[in-house]
């Protein structure tokens, strides 16, 4: 929600266009092999509708937006939608994991910000989020 509040003010300065984009990671692929699969029509009506539902109360107006929702590798589908839009700006929050977890889990944040051409704003997760974050998925 801290990465769209600014996401949100930069939209409404330039009167720009906000794309809500969100990827759901195919399993067992990475970047390196691509693999075609059926997208599932069921998990596409619910991932729109919760980006509908965030929409509607976050940004209802305040800015224009259209919901996007994808199926692949992140990394590659932020920076393909990005060309295909195109964006001025990609605004994408990260944990900051250091250490053993960053290696282990990668970074979509520094792949999309090494792969791709548009500028890319990061906002980190505070820390008193993140540790609920973590605590929620152990």
């Amino acid at each position: 929600m801290r990465a769209l509040e600014y996401a949100i003010e930069v939209a409404r300065k330039y009167k720009s266009t906000l794309y809500l984009l969100h990827v759901a990671r195919v399993p067992l692929s990475d970047m390196n092999t691509p693999i075609a699969i059926e997208p599932d029509p069921h998990w596409q009506r619910e991932a729109r509708r919760s980006l509908e539902l965030i929409a509607r109360e976050q940004l209802e107006g305040r800015v224009v937006h259209e919901v996007i929702v994808r199926q692949g590798v992140p990394e590659s589908v932020i920076g393909q939608a990005a060309a295909e839009l195109p964006a001025d700006l990609i605004v994408l929050s990260t944990h900051g994991r250091s250490g053993f977890a960053h290696l282990f889990l990668g970074s979509i944040a520094e792949t999309v910000i090494d792969e791709t051409q548009c500028p890319v704003l990061v906002v980190p997760i505070p820390d008193a989020e993140r540790s609920s974050d973590d605590s929620q998925k152990s």
